[in-house]
């Protein structure tokens, strides 16, 4: 059994966007270099929407069987981004996710607007043969999150996006400091991350 204080036998329910994390937490100090090149962006709360990325029918259509939640102080939806920089900490960060499973090795999938791909396999321990941390989980599956974006974005057959997919969810439109983990969902096997978007209008 998987530890009941990490991972839920649940029915969930999509949290409502007012329950998000706020933009403040995710951007940092702006410095006169990054407004001048133009890379920094500031938060913008009152020009906010946060959007569900569209799950495939064959996962939204039934409930998971476990589900793994990832909040900053007890707010939904943490950027990936902001996790990989350090610039949050998730609650629960050194919280053993798997530790009573059993298990060596699970999987995940992207579930994606257009995008087929493979499953990916999913360590259950760290190097140290620790248990993977609830950080250390949300780390991997972000930084392999934007690698695929990126070699989506490169033109690798294996990320390519079918040419139906709409102009709004096409990788090369998306900014990766905008993509929230919400939660991972298991569906048969397979965890599939819920994630969210921040639309700034």
């Amino acid at each position: 059994m998987l530890s009941p204080r990490e991972v839920v036998n649940s029915q969930p329910q999509r949290p409502d966007t007012t329950s998000f994390a706020c933009a403040d937490f995710y951007y940092p100090t702006p410095t006169p270099q990054s407004i001048i090149n133009g890379e920094y962006r500031g938060p913008l709360p009152h020009a906010m929407r946060v959007e569900y990325v569209p799950q495939n029918p064959r996962y939204h259509r039934k409930s998971p069987s476990l589900s793994i939640h990832f909040t900053v102080n007890g707010n939904v939806g943490p950027c990936l981004l902001a996790v990989l920089r350090k610039q949050v900490v998730i609650d629960g960060a050194r919280n053993a996710v798997f530790e009573d499973c059993g298990w060596n090795r699970t999987k995940w999938l992207l579930d994606w607007p257009g995008l087929e791909m493979d499953c990916i396999g999913l360590w259950c321990h760290d190097v140290n043969r620790q248990p993977l941390t609830r950080d250390a989980l949300i780390r991997e599956i972000g930084a392999q999150i934007g690698q695929i974006m990126q070699e989506s974005n490169a033109g690798a057959p294996k990320y390519r996006q079918s040419k139906h997919t709409p102009h709004c969810w096409r990788f090369e439109n998306i900014d990766f400091r905008d993509i929230r983990l919400v939660s991972l969902n298991y569906y048969n096997g397979v965890w599939v991350p819920i994630l969210a978007i921040t639309r700034h209008q």
